[in-house]
């Protein structure tokens, strides 16, 4: 058992070592899963669309010109390594609650910024992202990695679904916000819920993971960022999830018109889009439980590589499968967060985690951030998406399958 002079630790009864964690650690997934609910990684991309309407109607900005926003959050990505040596460094759960409370004021300021001008409203949102880096995956799954062992893969699931829970209720609230307290207010009103209920959770729920030292980290008593640099395994790590990224948020970025591609009427293609959210979600939960019962590479391997198939079929005129297809999807977009910080937990030291997963991250976000325009791309030059539906079908074998040789962790 990990040991710690927490309150939590002194409380905790043991009659089955998985079930004590998973009640040591409940606190922890609660402050996690709530911080995951309003962090960076779900406000600014579910509310988008909402406020699309109201905000260039008041400002008479362009749509591509507001949804520039979500390019300066992508951008903000940069700044997850440093988090990652901060939370490595210093005090993780002051690191985060610090990174909260600049994420709070930052939403509360978009509203007020974006009558100012374009650009101090894209400089808001830039902001946001640099400063919020530890409210989104980077931070969450520090703690949950440094809480669980034996069922690390079910916490890391259930506190990432956190993401996943505000895409169902995100948007339905902040349309009521919109309706009943304009744009700005609504702004302010989902600033105010980050300091005021993720604020207050996280300060009474989170504690810093204890010193853990486990067979499956590699060897030595002090983290040597050379070594882990100079490992093949973190490389392949990077290249898999960074073409991976690609491949999943242009199928998805892309996917209504996609669908109309292939005979599906738009609103018939909208409705099927909404599969991947209620998808993304149980393959969090499945794709944790997967990675404590057997070897995560071939998990990896497996659940990662079933969208080739649907790109297949997305690309052809198989529309009894359009479905499976879209589910497939959601499945691997829901798959590859907790895939990646299983696998680096698992391969790489405790005091190393931060580090390596925002640099592992950063790569998958910026294969993510190419993958749209070079989707929209092949659009233009050939009039619709056969060809770059090959090359992800391509990615989605070959990325995962190359895990495969990462091997057993060194012990």
């Amino acid at each position: 058992m990990l040991k710690s002079n927490c309150l939590y630790c002194s409380l905790m009864i043991n009659p089955d070592k998985t079930n004590a964690e998973l009640a040591r650690g409940a606190p922890i997934l609660l402050a996690c899963t709530v911080g995951m609910m309003l962090g960076l990684s779900a406000i600014p991309f579910y509310t988008l669309s909402v406020f699309a309407e109201p905000v260039t109607n008041a400002t008479g900005w362009s749509m591509a010109e507001f949804q520039f926003q979500f390019t300066c959050v992508s951008i903000g990505v940069l700044a997850a390594p440093l988090h990652g040596l901060l939370l490595d460094r210093f005090n993780p759960r002051k690191v985060v609650l610090i990174s909260i409370i600049c994420f709070g004021f930052t939403v509360i300021l978009a509203g007020l910024m974006a009558m100012v001008g374009l650009f101090a409203f894209y400089a808001t949102w830039l902001l946001a992202s640099l400063a919020g880096q530890s409210t989104g995956p980077v931070g969450w799954t520090k703690f949950v990695t440094g809480w669980f062992d034996k069922r690390r893969g079910i916490a890391l699931g259930i506190a990432l679904s956190g993401s996943g829970i505000f895409a169902f209720v995100g948007p339905v609230a902040s349309e009521v916000l919109i309706g009943e307290l304009g744009w700005q207010g609504a702004y302010t009103a989902l600033g105010v819920a980050i300091l005021v209920i993720n604020l207050p959770i996280v300060m009474l729920f989170l504690r810093n993971p204890p010193t853990q030292s486990s067979s499956e980290q590699l060897p030595g008593p002090e983290f040597a960022w050379r070594t882990c640099l100079q490992d093949y395994r973190l490389a392949l790590i990077i290249a898999s999830f960074g073409l991976l990224g690609f491949a999943v948020a242009g199928v998805i970025s892309n996917l209504v018109p996609i669908l109309q591609t292939s005979g599906i009427e738009r609103s018939s293609a909208a409705a099927l889009a909404g599969l991947v959210g209620v998808s993304v979600l149980f393959a969090r939960i499945i794709v944790g439980l997967l990675l404590d019962h057997f070897w995560p590479p071939l998990v990896a391997a497996v659940s990662m590589s079933l969208p080739a198939l649907s790109c297949v079929v997305l690309g052809g005129s198989m529309d009894a499968s359009i479905v499976l297809a879209v589910v497939l999807i959601g499945f691997c977009a829901g798959a590859e967060f907790d895939i990646l910080a299983y696998l680096v937990s698992r391969y790489f030291p405790e005091d190393a985690y931060g580090r390596i997963y925002s640099v592992s991250y950063m790569a998958m976000i910026a294969g993510a951030g190419i993958a749209p325009p070079v989707f929209g791309n092949n659009f233009d030059l050939y009039g619709d998406y056969s060809q770059i539906l090959h090359v992800s079908a391509v990615i989605f074998i070959v990325a995962p399958m190359a895990l495969l040789l990462l091997r057993k962790p060194a012990g």
